[in-house]
């Protein structure tokens, strides 16, 4: 379980990565922080959340069948988006995939992280999100800013576009597994 969720956490972290690089270089860092504040918010709602039911009621949630369905609507729909920019070449709009939070992949950053904390109280159990999506935030941050600014090739532009809309895909595949 800790590795499907270190392998989606790491696939959806390299598409935000890529995505974000994409259009005029100049707007790069305020792409960045509007992303570090989508992911803060999204992860302020988990948190929330785990501290209003707790953490494993909160889990139970996901696995009613009408939020399976909703998650794999949401993928499937981000999905398609992707590809419809890609085929597009709406390059100047593409770094809008990233804002697009994925659930699945914060419903399995969720499991994992109350796995270990099973037995520690709410709070803290709800801290851990937090200081997991702060390192995500951190490392986004560094390493987008770290680059130098210089506008991505057009085949560049394809692939991290094409690989939102499969990473998608694929975390429809994962949700349908691990719910």
């Amino acid at each position: 379980m800790i590795l499907v969720t270190l392998a989606a956490a790491l696939l959806f972290w390299g598409r935000d990565y890529l995505v974000l690089r994409i259009g005029p270089p100049m707007r790069i860092p305020r792409r960045v922080w509007l992303y570090s504040a989508v992911v803060f918010m999204m992860a302020m709602l988990v948190g929330t959340l785990t501290l209003s039911f707790g953490p494993y009621e909160f889990l139970g949630i996901f696995h009613s069948p009408q939020v399976f369905v909703a998650l794999i609507g949401f993928h499937l729909a981000a999905g398609i988006t992707c590809f419809w920019l890609k085929q597009t070449e709406r390059y100047d709009r593409a770094w809008l995939v990233a804002m697009i939070p994925a659930p699945g992949v914060w419903f399995l950053l969720a499991q994992a992280t109350f796995l270990p904390a099973y037995g520690w109280g709410t709070f803290t159990t709800s801290l851990t999100v937090g200081l997991v999506s702060a390192l995500w935030i951190t490392l986004m941050i560094v390493t987008v800013l770290q680059m130098k600014r210089r506008p991505m090739p057009v085949e560049d532009m394809d692939f991290a576009i094409g690989l939102a809309g499969w990473s998608n895909c694929v975390a429809i595949g994962l949700v349908s597994i691990t719910i």
